[in-house]
């Protein structure tokens, strides 16, 4: 009976060796190893500058599981066909800890076909697998439209345009300046910048030139509308140059300094420092000149009036004693535009003055939004219209004549309390505006 047993036992451990076997046979290869298979996503058709309607979605496996540690990579190209990639983690300890994974392509401005390739790799980064996706990008019409040359975390901190209607942009990061000859609908790098800079302020006067600031770095020039540069430091600070410059009708340069304001009047080739009547780490912006050549700034957030050149400065008590002003403007009329957010006596606006500064006419007020201030920033005139941020979320408005005022709105829901953060308008009824989540829009007329 002993015998017996021992016999049966053996006999099961054979079968069940036998059964696993088979069982192994029946795997199905592609479940081994890693794994990426397009889900959903593929030959869409949209607007150029446009997220696609559906998502782009793969299937992200290890041996037919989860990834326990890995990244996946979608590369794309932008309107110079130069290939840009987004990167996530994906695993147990990551944002991506599942199988499938999501994707908002946003489409370049290519009109045709467009690829995206999303691409798997292992925890030290070699590549494993592969799956390519297409989509057709086609014309803008009427509306508004995203340009599909910057992705959406990217904004622009300063724009600006050349006698020949190139606007001139940069990003809120490191790199080039960047270009646009068809009124912002797509973008290209200017490569003939002499590297990649963190670009705060880019100033194009009517004969061409262009003033460019890089923090830390000091000011570039070019003559010839951005195609040679040249840096103009000479008699600058070698460090604490934050880059707010300005440039005023009468050919007047200013820059803000961690050691005050400097000013140039031979296009940046020597500097010096013109601190009479101002105070250190108080701020300097908005200058303007007038017919006069006498200048105006905005000091210490008031009022402020040189007529030295820039070289001395007093307050204009006018308007306000105390720190209270957002924006200032100068048009060719010599009318001088500012926004107020306190002050004595003056409550949120814009408020102009036509003799000089001796009165002041309030001519807006902004409508007040829970949560936000009335703040006014921006003010400029563009194409024969006014144009200026209503408040701290930056509604922008327009006007011909102080009377009917017009809110520009982007298609845009909720940007974390701003619907706009820049804007430029190179043609009539054509503005731009740089958003700080949502990208940058342009309308088509």
């Amino acid at each position: 009976m002993k015998q017996k047993s021992v016999y049966f036992l053996i006999f099961s451990v054979l079968f069940i060796i036998r059964c696993t076997k088979k069982q192994d046979l029946k795997i199905d290869p592609s479940l081994l190893g890693y794994s990426i298979k397009l889900i959903q996503g593929n030959n869409q058709t949209d607007t150029i500058g446009k997220i696609l309607k559906d998502q782009v979605i793969v299937k992200v496996t290890k041996d037919g599981d989860t990834l326990s540690n890995g990244y996946i990579r979608f590369e794309t190209y932008n309107c110079d066909n130069l290939l840009q990639y987004i990167e996530y983690k994906i695993g147990k300890n990551s944002a991506f800890n599942q199988v499938l994974i999501p994707y908002q392509w946003k489409l370049n401005c290519t009109v045709g076909k467009q690829y995206l390739t999303a691409i798997l790799l292992d925890s030290i980064k070699i590549v494993k697998d592969s799956v390519s996706v297409t989509a057709t990008g086609i014309q803008s019409d009427k509306g508004w439209y995203t340009s599909g040359s910057f992705a959406l975390t990217s904004y622009s901190v300063t724009f600006s345009k050349l006698p020949s209607g190139r606007i001139l942009t940069a990003l809120n990061q490191s790199d080039y300046p960047y270009y646009s000859d068809d009124k912002g609908t797509s973008w290209h790098s200017l490569q003939t910048f002499p590297g990649k800079y963190n670009i705060t302020k880019i100033i194009a006067t009517p004969s061409n030139e262009v003033f460019l600031s890089v923090a830390n770095t000091g000011i570039f020039y070019s003559k010839d509308g951005g195609q040679i540069w040249e840096i103009r430091n000479t008699g600058l600070p070698s460090s604490g140059f934050w880059g707010d410059i300005q440039y005023t009708k009468s050919g007047k340069l200013f820059v803000l300094t961690s050691n005050g304001v400097y000013t140039s009047a031979d296009k940046g080739l020597s500097w010096h420092q013109a601190m009479q009547g101002l105070s250190y780490y108080a701020g300097f912006s908005n200058a303007y000149s007038k017919s006069d050549s006498s200048i105006l700034a905005i000091h210490n957030n008031s009022l402020y009036r040189s007529i030295t050149g820039g070289e001395s400065w007093t307050p204009v008590y006018s308007i306000s004693s105390t720190a209270g002003l957002s924006a200032l403007f100068i048009d060719e009329n010599d009318d001088i535009y500012v926004g107020v957010s306190a002050g004595i006596g003056l409550s949120y606006g814009l408020y102009v003055s036509k003799d000089n500064t001796q009165t002041w006419t309030k001519i807006y007020t902004p409508t007040p939004l829970s949560g936000f201030d009335q703040t006014l920033t921006e003010i400029t005139k563009q194409n024969n219209s006014y144009y200026f941020y209503s408040t701290n979320q930056n509604i922008l408005i327009t006007t011909d004549d102080f009377i009917t005022y017009t809110t520009i709105n982007p298609p845009i829901t909720n940007n974390n309390g701003r619907k706009s953060y820049k804007y430029i308008v190179p043609d009539i009824n054509h503005p731009v505006v740089s958003t700080e989540f949502y990208g940058l829009y342009y309308f088509v007329p």
